[in-house]
């Protein structure tokens, strides 16, 4: 019982400490506001954030490939450098959740890198190319 409140002590400490730092829309936070403290409504405002997130990384991505249409060898480097910092990403996303492992908060502190981390490559995309 313990375990499970300070989980979730942990969880909304993590949340509210890290979303203004990358809350990507007014209405991320928003729904953060509305979903409380539960973990599976917290849940559902990360799954909404990644995948809009998601999009605009797709967007950012085939933009900065566009401004390299005449450079073979840099769209090659930018396509090969993507796909390894997704893995990456997803790989270290899952080491920063471990000290929650199975826990109720594991779940969310894995989203919320995985938010924080991809917004920071959507600005590098964004504003490097």
């Amino acid at each position: 019982m313990l375990k499970i409140g300070l989980n979730i002590l942990i969880s909304l400490f993590i949340l509210v400490a890290a979303t203004p730092l990358f809350s990507t829309e007014i209405s991320y936070q928003k729904c953060l506001d509305i979903a409380g403290t539960t973990n599976a409504s917290i849940q559902e405002c990360n799954e909404k954030e990644m995948k809009h997130q998601d999009k605009l990384l797709n967007k950012y991505y085939k933009q900065a490939m566009k401004h390299l249409s005449d450079e073979k060898k840099e769209k090659k480097n930018l396509k090969l450098a993507q796909r390894a910092w997704i893995k990456f990403r997803d790989l270290d996303c899952k080491s920063r959740s471990y000290p929650m492992r199975d826990g109720t908060g594991e779940y969310t502190m894995y989203q919320n890198c995985m938010i924080e981390v991809t917004d920071e490559r959507i600005r590098v995309l964004k504003n490097e190319y």
